[in-house]
């Protein structure tokens, strides 16, 4: 059980990115991007042979999701879980890059 939880922790931590959709990490194949984070709190005892009711808490679960129409239309979005009980869009957005020094948002 150890060990599901620990890969489990790791896999969360390295999907962890920023909340916005950066162009230059982008590949130019790739028009989708998803990321995400979570808070996940674990209460109980492991490894003891009591039989003392365990208690596993999302506080909080963030997936990010873009999607690059072209080289200058994007679409991104950040939708939230709170106690895996409320969902909230936290931004949802589409830019549009008219020139190098002025994009449009809208959302």
């Amino acid at each position: 059980m150890k060990e599901v939880l620990f890969i489990f922790f790791v896999l969360a931590t390295l999907s962890a990115s920023a909340q916005t959709v950066n162009d230059k990490t982008e590949t130019e194949k790739s028009k989708l991007s998803l990321g995400g984070y979570a808070q996940v709190d674990f209460n109980g005892q492991i490894g003891t042979k009591s039989f003392a009711p365990a208690k596993l808490d999302v506080h909080k679960m963030v997936m990010l999701l873009g999607y690059k129409f072209n080289d200058k239309t994007q679409f991104v979005t950040e939708i939230e879980y709170e106690h895996v009980k409320e969902v909230f869009v936290e931004q949802a957005y589409l830019r549009h890059r008219i020139n190098d020094y002025l994009n449009f948002k809208a959302g």
